[in-house]
Formats: C-alpha cells, sequence, structure tokens
C-alpha cells in the first residue's frame, strides 16, 4: 500500500510601510507561484502606511490565499508578530516587501522543511541598479537622486515593470547573479566554508522556520520599535541559543529590489547597540563594527574565525553549534 506524503503547509508572512511600488511587483510575483495555492497563504501586515498602499489591497485579487492585517505604526517586530499570531500554517516564510520571488519559490521552501526542519536562509541576488527608484517600474527616482541624469538612461534600463516580472522573469530578473557583502558572508558560513554564528541567517527578507520554534523562542523583540535593523538577527540568535539547526539554500532564492535607505547609519548604530547589550556576545560586537562599513566581508570572517581558534566564542553555547 503506497501512503501519500503529506506535503508541507507554509504561511509567508510580510509587513509593508509605504512600499507600494516595490510591494506590487512583489505581488505579481507571488501570483506565478507552482505550488499548490491550498498549500499556502500570504499574510500581509500593512504597519500603517500612509501611501497608496491600502487602496490597492482592497481591489487586489490574488490567485492564492490573501490575509490583510492592518496595524498603527508600530515597526517591524510588531507587525511580523502580528503576521505570526494570525498564520494558519505550521511553517513560517518571512519576506520584505521588496523581494521578487521565481515560480518554484514556495515549493522549494516546502521541500526544504519537508522532511528536515530548520531555519532555512534563502539566497537574497540584490538588484542593484533599483537602488535610486522611488518607483522602480516607472523608473521615478527619489527626488534626492533627481541630478543622476548622466547614468538615468542606463539605470532605467534595469526598471521592472508587472508585466516584466510575470512574463519576462528569467530574462529581466533570474539573470542577476549579485549580492551584498553580507550576504556572501552568511552563504560562506551556513555552508561550512569558513566558521561563525549561524544565527546571521536570520534574516527577515527569506528566511523559513516552524512556527513552534519562533513562539518558544518570544517572537521578535518589540523593543527595536521603529528602527531598521538585527531585530530579526536577534530572534535567529535566541533560535540558535536553543539548538535549532540552520541551513542555507540556493534554491530558495529570490530577488531584492534594491532602495536607498536614507537613516541607515543612525538607525543601524542604535539597534546594533540594543542588540550587543541585550546579549554578551563579541560575535554581536564584531557584525556590528561590519554593518556599520569599519569591516570588510572578509575581515568579519577573520575574526569570526579568531574567536574561535582562540576559544573566545563558544558554539555548542546552550546547545547550538555551528550547522
Amino acid at each position: 500500500m503506497v501512503v501519500d506524503q503529506v506535503m508541507t503547509n507554509l504561511s509567508l508572512v510580510m509587513p509593508t510601510y509605504n512600499k507600494l511600488p516595490r510591494l506590487s511587483l512583489v505581488l505579481a510575483s507571488l501570483s506565478r507561484q507552482t505550488y499548490p495555492t491550498h498549500q499556502w497563504e500570504v499574510v500581509i501586515v500593512d504597519d500603517g502606511s500612509t501611501d497608496a498602499t491600502s487602496a490597492y489591497l482592497d481591489t487586489f485579487t490574488p490567485p492564492f490565499t490573501l490575509r490583510r492585517l492592518c496595524a498603527d505604526r508600530t515597526g517591524r517586530s510588531a507587525a511580523r508578530n502580528r503576521g505570526l499570531a494570525h498564520a494558519n500554517f505550521d511553517v513560517i516564510v518571512f519576506l520584505d516587501d521588496d523581494v521578487l520571488l521565481p515560480p518554484e519559490f514556495v515549493a522549494a521552501h516546502a521541500a526544504e522543511q519537508q522532511n528536515a526542519p530548520a531555519v532555512v536562509h534563502g539566497r537574497i541576488v540584490d538588484l542593484t541598479a533599483l537602488k535610486f527608484f522611488d518607483d522602480p517600474s516607472k523608473g521615478i527616482f527619489y527626488p534626492e537622486f533627481n541630478s543622476r541624469s548622466r547614468s538615468s538612461s542606463l539605470l532605467r534600463e534595469a526598471c521592472l515593470t508587472e508585466q516584466d516580472v510575470v512574463e519576462q522573469f528569467d530574462r529581466k530578473v533570474r539573470t542577476e547573479q549579485r549580492t551584498t557583502a553580507f550576504e556572501s558572508v552568511i552563504e560562506t558560513v551556513l555552508t561550512g566554508r569558513a566558521p561563525g554564528p549561524p544565527w546571521i541567517g536570520f534574516t527577515g527578507g527569506n528566511v523559513a522556520v516552524p512556527k513552534a520554534w519562533l513562539m518558544d523562542a518570544g517572537r521578535f523583540d518589540e523593543s527595536f520599535g521603529l528602527d531598521w535593523g538585527c531585530e530579526d538577527l536577534e530572534l535567529g540568535y535566541r533560535l540558535w541559543l536553543a539548538g535549532h539547526p540552520f541551513r542555507y539554500s540556493h534554491a530558495c532564492v529570490n530577488y531584492h529590489l534594491a532602495h536607498y535607505r536614507f537613516r541607515f547609519d543612525a538607525e543601524q548604530a542604535r539597534t546594533s547597540s540594543y542588540f550587543a547589550r541585550k546579549h554578551d556576545d563579541g560575535d554581536i560586537e564584531i557584525l556590528g563594527e561590519f554593518i556599520a562599513g569599519a569591516l570588510s566581508g572578509k575581515t568579519l570572517l577573520e575574526r569570526f574565525r579568531e574567536r574561535r581558534a582562540s576559544g573566545a566564542a563558544s558554539d555548542d553555547h546552550a546547545g547550538a553549534a555551528d550547522q
């Protein structure tokens, strides 16, 4: 007698705030998923958007289950926690509102969790040419970059429409392979090519994890507030302390619609400092230096290695281990 294998059910949780030009492209990519629609859902938490996000979602009719939650402006941690509380399925995939998903994305995350549950970081490719656009589908620059006339035509060639996402994904999106220095570090550590803390792979733009593990770990720390950065890594740190396995997946790739962060330095300084104060771990301080631009990716990996060689870092702390 052949018994059919039970397929994995997934809830994709996505906070959004004032990023409709990118969100509409993300939703177009979600509309092309190959995984059976009854096996997954999307939970969007509108974190008090003041642009046209609400009106757009009022009329959007997707070919998948979409549940929309509205909240006052409370930040990514609170928004993700709200989405998590309303998620119906046992595996959570956290996404940002600016990542394009290839058609096999949901199926790939389901396959990763099917027989060996883990904290799975999917590869993130960066569409860097879009960084200066407020609307990457219409080629509208942020006001601060309207003077970039010399490179405007070249940059606009990288712009994407919903039709591009639906009909020309392979040609206009999948051909890109550039990643950030941080993504390179994450890949190097999680694939075992260099020692380092696995928790750096818990980034909110592309990570899947069993819901029960998140609840046991205490969910996201809402004390991070409205500031950008480290709220995802801090939860990853607690998942690592609990001894959960981490993996890197090239199959679960998505494509980040890069954008400019105008208050990055100040916000990142505050969140990195809070993260370091909350957990007494030298790896956190080193990572903070890297994010602030004081260390290169190569130097960050060297510092991780040095700490382990000297015994300063204990990778079996509280039952956790490098994967």
